[in-house]
This record gives C-alpha cells, structure tokens and sequence, in this order.
C-alpha cells in the first residue's frame, strides 16, 4: 500500500508534539525517531513530506524553520489552533495559507507553505462517524424510503465549499482551484466502513452535479493538495515569526 501510494504518511513523528513547553532537543528527537522506523520499515520513499501539527496550543517559529521546512523534508504544515482573533483576522484577509518564512537568518530557504485549518473534523452534517456520531448523518439515496436526503446532502455540500472558498481561495487566483475537506477527527473511523460507504455515496452525487454547480470531489491526502496548492499559479502572503500567544476564545 506504501509502495503504491494507496498509504501515506503525515508528520511520522513519535507523537504531534507541542510547540510551547517542550525542549528543542525534545522536538527533534521524537520526529527523529518516528521517522527512523517509517525509514526502516518502509525506506526512505515512505518518509512524509507534510506534517500535521493539529492540536498544540499556538505553533512556533523553531517548528516552522527547523521541523517544518525544507530542512527536516516538510514541504507544507497543517495546524488548527491558532489565537481567534488571528483568525478572524485572516479570515477576512484570506490569508490562512501562507508561506511561513519564520527565520530571519534562513529566510526562503527555510520557509514551508503553512495551511491553519479552523479545527480538523468534517462540518457537522459530513460526519458520518460511528463513535463521534452514532452513525446518524447517511448519505440515503433509496428513491422510496422517508429519509432519502441526497438533494439536501449535496445542496449542503456545495454550500459549503462555496464558504470554504471565501477564506481559502487567494484573491489572485483565477479559475478552478482547490479546497480541504478535513474527515476525521479524534478517536474517529473506529468502524471505517460506515464513513467510507457514505463518502463514496457523497462523492458520486456531488460530481453527478459538478457541470452546474463547479464542486468536484474526489479522495486526496494532505501531501497532494499540498503539490496541488504550491503548483497553483498565486502569491502567497509571508508570515514570519510565530503563532503565538494562543486563545480559543
């Protein structure tokens, strides 16, 4: 599955580290050795080219110049938590991907394209997990049963993406462009089955409607939308230095 690319790995570190308390030499060691393993057991092909930095409280300028650049093999960061204001900030300014040049001394040669996604979970109508949603939210597409709900599904769908758009399309982009659909969360696909049968349902109706309402959708992974996204023909804003402090609200 490595092999073929139907398997990839993201961050391949020990863990998703914080960024405020731990020690440099913590931080590097951790991701050193999860990526010593991924090398042993899967060569050096196997080693992610994005990391994900989901859940640490604020996200530091040492991660975005040393473990998120060039320099450890990272070509994009994901993260969600940065400080609310920062984010409604960048919101308006569609300036929530950015190319994160956090070192004065490295300049572009350490900078990483950086995507601060508002959390990391599918939109509440999308989530189709059995653990996180009682396997409540079904893509029902039987014409003769009370809860067929495909044209809500997908009206819902395109809605969203129309949303998506307005904070992460660059405003010098032209044409047909990409967004994320996050799809999982914590303690998620328990019983994968489920979410991938409704994904699979979702996709197929999404795209039956793409000539009228422009929404394509197809199975991606972070390190593809990320070649997606630095292929795009755009001036990304800089962000230097880091994001911290952090509040949630």
């Amino acid at each position: 599955m490595v092999a073929s690319g139907q398997m990839q790995f993201t961050n391949g570190g020990w863990c998703m580290h914080d960024e405020a308390s731990p020690s440099y030499v913590d931080m590097i060691d951790q991701t050193s050795l999860g990526h010593r393993l991924i090398t042993q057991e899967f060569g050096v092909g196997a080693l992610p080219r994005v990391t994900a930095q989901h859940d640490p409280f604020g996200h530091s300028s040492t991660q975005a110049n040393l473990l998120s650049s060039q320099l450890a093999g990272f070509e994009g960061v994901f993260f969600g938590r940065i400080d609310y204001q920062d984010r409604n900030l960048r919101n308006n300014q569609t300036s929530l991907e950015t190319m994160w040049r956090a070192s004065s001394s490295t300049g572009s040669s350490g900078q990483t394209w950086a995507d601060a996604h508002d959390g990391y979970g599918p939109p509440g109508f999308l989530c189709f997990d059995e653990l996180a949603c009682g396997g409540n939210n079904l893509v029902q597409d039987d014409p003769n049963v009370d809860q067929y709900n495909v044209d809500f599904m997908v009206n819902q769908t395109v809605a969203f993406a129309q949303q998506l758009s307005l904070n992460y399309r660059p405003d010098n982009t032209t044409g047909a462009y990409h967004l994320l659909f996050m799809m999982g969360s914590d303690f998620q696909y328990v019983a994968a089955q489920g979410a991938y049968m409704n994904m699979d349902k979702l996709i197929k109706y999404v795209n039956l409607g793409t000539a009228t309402h422009g929404v394509n959708m197809f199975y991606s992974t972070p390190a593809e939308y990320t070649d997606a996204r630095l292929a795009a023909d755009v001036t990304w804003p800089i962000k230097t230095d880091d994001y911290m402090p952090y509040c949630d609200g």
